[in-house]
């Protein structure tokens, strides 16, 4: 299938793209920057330099490719979730969508959500559960959401839309919290952990792209799946965990004192029944082997 991606150089875009190209899929990846090795590469990966915030300018481009389907993974600048960048961020990727079901024949639109948009969840997390939005960033989201559903009617097109939750992995930024924590102990300092017992939902990035994966081949229906491990972990036990792995010990870990300062934690996770059953998807890394992963000696990540 040709498919469009965006967001191939981030995060959890650039796993996405490395799980459909041994899928067999043709991608063409609009991205500012290209990697160096780009013109090099004989892969069923194409390159398209091109802005977000431009897309007018690629239009011919997108029309030429003739995108069966688009995976928007693309989002700018996270961590920042300010006023500013997520209306700049819905605003270009309302112009992508515009250019996608009006100049190509996509009719397939899979887009990485989030699990900020549930608000201030407790308990599981149900794809029709009510959201209110806490942020920016979580607004932007679910107005994407409604402006993409809106289009795909109009347009007969099918409209994915995935929560993703805690996503980590290789790639991930040095500054989350389970890098920041296997960076901490690696280097024999203790880590700071505001909130020790908010309990959130860990998946593996790796299974993020399974689920994409699964969804391209596979015809759900429209609408919102949830991707996460269907369990919450505190944010302490994935302290001892990294500490484990990591030294042989949980000794810092157990001097924690979890109760000082902290309100009342925060806990909640996805479920994931709706997702299971219309993609044929279960992860398939629990979170102590994926830490594990992290540690263990592997070359560097190839370019998407």
């Amino acid at each position: 299938m040709r498919i469009l991606l965006t967001g191939a150089t981030g995060f959890v875009g650039g796993h996405i793209s490395r799980r459909l190209l041994a899928g067999g899929h043709e991608l063409l990846a609009l991205t500012r920057t290209p990697p160096r090795t780009a013109a090099r590469e004989r892969t069923s990966l194409s390159w398209l330099a091109g802005d977000l915030r431009d897309v007018g300018r690629v239009k011919g481009r997108l029309a030429a490719f003739a995108p069966e389907a688009c995976v928007h993974a693309g989002w700018e600048g996270i961590p920042d979730f300010s006023e500013e960048l997520s209306r700049a961020n819905l605003s270009c990727s309302i112009d992508l969508l515009d250019a996608l079901f009006n100049e190509t024949p996509c009719r397939r639109l899979l887009v990485t959500g989030s699990c900020a948009e549930y608000g201030r969840a407790s308990g599981p997390c149900v794809e029709s559960s009510p959201c209110e939005s806490t942020s920016f960033f979580a607004w932007a989201k679910r107005a994407l959401f409604d402006y993409a559903s809106m289009l795909g009617r109009r347009r007969s097109a099918e409209v994915l839309w995935f929560r993703i939750f805690y996503a980590y992995g290789p790639g991930q930024r040095r500054g989350a919290l389970i890098p920041s924590l296997v960076d901490a102990f690696q280097r024999g300092r203790p880590p700071e952990v505001a909130n020790p017992l908010n309990a959130n939902d860990f998946i593996h990035v790796e299974d993020v792209a399974e689920a994409f994966a699964s969804a391209i081949d596979r015809t759900p229906e429209a609408g919102i799946y949830n991707l996460g491990s269907g369990r919450a972990t505190s944010v302490l036990d994935v302290c001892r965990i990294a500490e484990e792995l990591v030294t042989g010990s949980t000794r810092v870990c157990d001097a924690l004192s979890p109760g000082a300062g902290q309100a009342e934690p925060c806990r909640f996770w996805a479920d994931t029944h709706k997702t299971r059953a219309e993609l044929g998807w279960t992860p398939s890394i629990d979170l102590r082997s994926g830490i594990g992963r992290l540690l263990a000696p592997a070359p560097s990540l190839p370019s998407p």
